[in-house]
């Protein structure tokens, strides 16, 4: 999206294909986002942001040549705006070599967080699930730990001092950080696009506590390889399941890192997106 202003310059010295991959579609990340502010001033602006830049993505797209969504969901989006020009959905993939050898022996029970904090969905998604969800957890299980990774800690969150939250900052390797935990917790309110950290997560045959928002772009079958929770009680009610029930945690990890290596797999991908990119040049 943010390369548009260029394409005039790009279409004056070459003839090339301009592809759009979008990552995301941008402006219901911000409508999203002010759905759930509760600051009225904040929440006006997010609003004309995101009102904005919905005018701008939308009004740009017949400027590319293809665009390729990240979902068949922002697919859909896209073509219900009167596109004039090929559309496909290519999902993020992984080699799933690279996350070979990285089973070991892990922390259990545990949970975990692990994102760029300066992304406002993720740092809005935490705040909501230790000032919600936290309580009623730790309450029922006073010795589970809940570890929060990625950079741009917020002050807030580097000096809270909810019980068993422990907070590392930015890991040096994040594949041994999530393997070496149990359970990802990913509460997401808002966002679109497709979760890479859950993609990463489940290559690694970790189980997914996640809201339906973030979860979005992944085919999964809820409590066969993810589990979905959007509510308080619900996310209680998956930790709880997974706690008790380690059989369980364990066949919700590896069915979802067969999901990943049957769809979200790099070689498949690239021959699919390459057959597309023939199709059309």
């Amino acid at each position: 999206l943010f390369i548009t202003p260029y394409i005039e310059t790009i279409r004056k010295y070459s003839k090339a294909k301009i592809v759009l991959r979008a990552h995301n579609i941008e402006h219901l990340i911000w409508e999203r986002v002010a759905s759930i502010c509760k600051n009225p001033v904040k929440k006006f602006y997010l609003n004309h942001l995101s009102r904005t830049l919905k005018n701008y993505e939308i009004s740009s797209l017949n400027e590319y040549d293809v665009i390729a969504g990240i979902t068949k969901k922002d697919a859909g989006y896209f073509k219900n705006h009167n596109l004039k020009i090929p559309t496909i959905d290519i999902s993020f993939g992984i080699d799933p070599e690279k996350f070979s050898g990285y089973e070991s022996d892990y922390e259990f029970p545990s949970l975990f967080h692990i994102g760029a904090m300066n992304w406002i969905p993720n740092e809005e998604g935490i705040r909501w699930f230790l000032e919600n969800a936290w309580k009623k957890i730790n309450n029922h299980f006073p010795d589970l730990k809940f570890y929060l990774a990625g950079r741009e800690m917020p002050d807030w969150l580097t000096n809270c001092t909810y019980p068993n939250v422990v907070v590392l900052g930015e890991v040096d390797d994040a594949k041994e950080f999530i393997t070496s935990k149990a359970v990802m917790i990913v509460p997401l309110f808002s966002g679109s696009g497709i979760r890479i950290k859950i993609i990463e997560g489940m290559a690694l045959g970790k189980t997914i506590i996640s809201t339906k928002i973030g979860a979005e772009g992944i085919n999964y079958e809820n409590g066969k390889n993810i589990l979905i929770a959007n509510t308080v009680d619900e996310f209680f009610e998956a930790v709880k399941k997974c706690v008790e029930t380690r059989d369980l945690c364990d066949n919700i990890g590896k069915n979802a890192k067969k999901l990943i290596s049957d769809q979200h797999n790099n070689k498949k991908i690239i021959q699919r997106l390459v057959k597309f990119y023939e199709k059309i040049l």
